[in-house]
């Protein structure tokens, strides 16, 4: 395990603390369980790509970052392969978790593969304001990822829980966040199929009128197992509370959900004696599509913009507001396969984006003659077109010719910028024009490029080889054949001299790196960056011509981008490795 300080010196009064940050690279059990041991607040550990074997579980326990400077536990950028937590090699037992949070405050967990662990995968006891992130908890002999014992205010972020089963095949769910709770918590861009139980899981033993939310989550085909034969759990979707007297109320708030071919009921309360409302939801194939029944009914049930296709199922509560969905629009709508680009569920299983955001899908999408658009009312989400759609998913009108991409980047090594577009659907389309102007100057052509005007993605590149010194817009304009002609949005680059200015050496450095300038230059910033993108070093020079030299030996071995800056200009970008 690699481990680092940095140093800064500062003029006013400090806490000791602030004076220095860490960063762990691990690739070992050993070094990780050490990193988490020495961790404090603003601290990274970097977890190298492969395989962690666990013979006991991996605690983050009794340790917290705050508001302004979590300690982060992530994915090494630079690894070609996730980091996975394998705990096959401890049995099933309730107290065989794999990954313990408990009494831990402001850690950022991201990019971690949780594999077969004996009970949760992930379990979030007594700790508050976390973020879990573009994690994945599997095979699990418990729920994937738990939260309870007062947990509060934690973010679950673009995760997905799936094939988690126990032997005796009656309980784990994808993600559970019940018994004893607390409020405030979010699953928002979740992904939970095929776990024995239920995607989501909100029983309460203990905590009573706590708050969940779910933002654009999908539940799909829980109630089974991997092999994909019916399991023995209860197979719901998204079941939002429930208690062993039918007395506990556990609000929940489901925005752009989907459940989808659950043994059960894709959205159900479960005896939830509390409010639950979903806005844009949408569910089909279930056992039953809605579960809210009038046996230890909901308060209060309000669902708006929601869709079914197939039988609608129990909408009961004690309060009622269910108004605008498609088995109660006003005037009536109907919903048929017809309605969608695809209802095609293997679309909800394609991998993630490289951010970790939900893949780009066709399955319930609108096609424009559905009578779903525009059908819906304003309850506060982003719509397009004069009213909200029904179901989860806005129907946006496609244009002639999509401008996927324009960008232009300082190339800092060929002193030159480097324009890039991506289109689709180009019908008619004669040719593009590249202009560009300073801060004082109109507009000027610079290039002019044929159109490929063929159905496909296209990419277009150009090369601006004799940019302007200073600040620099540019913009793209697309001219059809019959004159017509539509204007990019413009785009911007920082001034540019010229990398040939400075030599830099040695690179890699230890200590004092060498920077020979070509001319006097005052005021002149220099910033390095680590490989996350955080700041951790900036000072203010004044270069004179000829060598100048910068003392380097406090920042921790490591890759960093280092940037040279005068006046808001860009004047050189640089890898440099310190050894």
């Amino acid at each position: 395990m690699k481990k680092f300080y940095l140093f800064i010196l500062v003029v006013f009064c400090f806490n000791v603390k602030d004076l220095y940050a860490s960063q762990y690279t691990v690739s070992t059990v050993t070094e990780l369980r050490s990193a988490i041991s020495a961790a404090q607040a603003g601290d990274v550990i970097l977890l190298n790509g492969g395989t962690y074997t666990f013979t006991t579980r991996l605690e983050i326990k009794n340790k917290s970052g705050n508001a302004s400077s979590r300690i982060t536990l992530m994915a090494n950028p630079a690894s070609v392969n996730r980091p996975r937590f394998d705990f096959s090699a401890m049995p099933e037992n309730s107290s065989n978790v794999g990954v313990l949070v408990e009494n831990a405050n402001y850690w950022h967990i991201k990019g971690i593969d949780v594999f077969k662990a004996g009970d949760n995968g992930m379990q979030i006891k007594a700790s508050n304001n976390n973020i879990v992130e573009f994690c994945t908890f599997s095979e699990c002999a418990d729920s994937g990822l738990q939260i309870d014992n007062g947990s509060a205010s934690n973010l679950i972020l673009n995760c997905d829980s799936f094939f988690n089963a126990d032997s005796s095949l009656e309980n784990a769910d994808g993600f559970a966040c019940k018994l004893t709770a607390g409020t405030g918590n979010i699953f928002r861009g979740c992904r939970a199929w095929q776990n024995l139980d239920d995607g989501w899981d909100g029983y309460l033993r203990g905590a009573d009128n706590i708050s969940t939310t779910y933002e654009n989550c999908w539940a799909f085909d829980n109630g089974k197992l991997k092999s994909g034969a019916v399991s023995g759990g209860d197979g719901n979707g998204f079941k939002t509370g429930g208690s062993d007297l039918k007395d506990l109320k556990h609000n929940a708030v489901l925005k752009n959900c989907l459940a989808v071919g659950n043994v059960s009921k894709g959205f159900d309360h479960n005896s939830n004696r509390g409010e639950v409302t979903l806005f844009n939801c949408a569910a089909t194939g279930n056992g039953s599509n809605m579960g809210f029944s009038n046996t230890n009914p909901l308060s209060k049930l309000t669902i708006k913009n929601s869709l079914v296709l197939g039988s609608t199922g129990s909408v009961n509560a004690t309060l009622l507001d269910v108004t605008n969905n498609s088995w109660n629009s006003s005037p009536a709508v109907s919903v048929t396969s017809a309605d969608f680009v695809s209802v095609d569920v293997v679309d909800l299983k394609l991998p993630r984006k490289p951010d970790g955001s939900l893949p780009d899908i066709n399955f319930f999408k609108l096609l424009a003659n559905s009578d779903l658009i525009d059908r819906g009312v304003d309850v506060g989400l982003t719509f397009s077109g004069s009213a909200p759609d029904i179901g989860a998913f806005e129907y946006v009108v496609p244009l002639p010719l999509d401008l996927l991409k324009f960008e232009a980047q300082r190339m800092a090594n060929q002193s030159t910028v480097k324009l890039t577009w991506l289109t689709t659907n180009e019908v008619n389309t004669k040719d593009f024009e590249v202009f560009r102007r300073d801060d004082d100057t109109p507009f000027v052509k610079i290039h002019q490029q044929i159109a490929r005007n063929t159905p496909g993605i296209h990419y277009y590149e150009f090369i601006d080889e004799n940019p302007l010194l200073g600040k620099a817009y540019y913009q793209l304009k697309q001219i059809d054949k019959d004159g017509k002609f539509t204007l990019s949005d413009v785009v911007f680059v920082a001034g540019f001299k010229s990398a040939n200015i400075f030599s830099i050496y040695p690179n890699p450095v230890q200590e004092i790196m060498n920077i020979k300038s070509l001319e006097e230059l005052r005021g002149v910033k220099i910033i390095f960056e680590n490989l996350l993108g955080q700041k951790i070093f900036e000072d203010t020079l004044n270069f004179i011509a000829g060598e100048n030299f910068i003392n380097i030996q406090h920042l921790p071995q490591g890759i960093y981008t280092m940037y040279v800056i005068k006046n808001h200009d860009v004047l050189l970008v640089k890898k440099v490795v310190k050894k």
